[in-house]
């Protein structure tokens, strides 16, 4: 992996901030930051340097920022509304996206409007994104331990985090986690008999992916644990999590065992392989982004109308 490429976020603080620090610690140049005016991406900026040392020049303006920054990689953690002109933007100035989840998105498109916006990324001459699906390494992980040659017939996942999102903005924001992992365990399927139930904090749905029966329930509220849950056939696992102001470790427990596994932190693990990609030559790079259209495809079958 090459040292020292020069990196921008688009949204610096909230999740961008985690971002920022994993490019961070992986020995690469958080030069440039975007915030939503001139006031909040100084104060970005400024909480960077204290907390991490990272010395971010701040911007409000993407095109200023692409104009006057000589970047080798963007990571997007703007508002989804806004993601697909940035993403369009970028592509166009030809810099890799590292983009946080969903790809896109806009409730008040129809699907054949969704499928139009998302072929104009797909068929972008420049294209090289990586969406921040990580979750999907939680499957990776218990891979050695599944059986390939075994049709997995169930799986149920339930997410429950302390976001603010309510009712369909529950599904917008983490449907594309619990997405990744069944694509990751199964891999591309057709979705059928889509059944949905929606309240105030919590989203849940029931369909058919392929010959599996895929129940997902969602749910965000300030006032519970954060809890990550699924389960193969009868085998069920819950992600534990540890953490101080240095240290951030992730294990997966066998509910019915208690066996318990360290596994690395799905978000280093993304952005690690997508600096591995931006240090290849152009002619080189592969992205991933069939699977991550995919995963964006099979949400808007599911949450929108024709």
């Amino acid at each position: 992996m090459n040292k020292n490429l020069q990196i921008a976020i688009l949204g610096a603080s909230g999740i961008g901030k985690f971002h920022a620090r994993n490019f961070n610690n992986l020995g690469q140049n958080v030069c440039a930051i975007l915030g939503s005016s001139a006031a909040s991406s100084i104060e970005t900026s400024n909480i960077l340097h204290k907390e991490y040392g990272i010395e971010a020049e701040p911007f409000y303006e993407l095109s200023s920022l692409l104009k006057k920054s000589k970047l080798d990689a963007i990571s997007i953690c703007t508002p989804t509304p806004l993601h697909h002109s940035q993403l369009i933007e970028i592509l166009d100035s030809n810099i890799p996206i590292f983009c946080e989840k969903p790809l896109f998105w806009d409730t008040n498109l129809s699907l054949q409007q969704f499928q139009k916006q998302l072929d104009q990324i797909l068929s972008h001459k420049n294209r090289a994104i990586y969406v921040n699906t990580s979750n999907a390494t939680l499957i990776e992980a218990l891979s050695p331990s599944l059986d390939p040659s075994n049709t997995i017939n169930r799986f149920n996942f339930k997410f429950h985090t302390n976001g603010n999102a309510q009712y369909f903005d529950i599904a917008i924001d983490l449907l594309p986690h619990a997405i990744s992992m069944l694509i990751e365990l199964i891999g591309i399927e057709e979705i059928s008999s889509v059944q949905e139930k929606v309240n105030i904090d919590n989203y849940q749905c029931h369909f058919q992916y392929g010959g599996c029966t895929v129940n997902f329930s969602l749910s965000e509220n300030k006032s519970s644990p954060q809890k990550l849950q699924f389960k193969i056939e009868e085998k069920e696992y819950i992600r534990i999590q540890k953490r101080d102001s240095h240290n951030y470790k992730i294990y997966l427990k066998d509910i019915g065992s208690g066996d318990i596994q360290e596994i690395s932190d799905p978000l280093f693990i993304y952005i690690s392989r997508f600096l591995e990609f931006c240090s290849l030559p152009v002619n080189k790079r592969k992205d991933a982004f069939n699977v991550d259209a995919y995963n964006l495809e099979l949400m808007a079958k599911i949450l929108l109308k024709n």
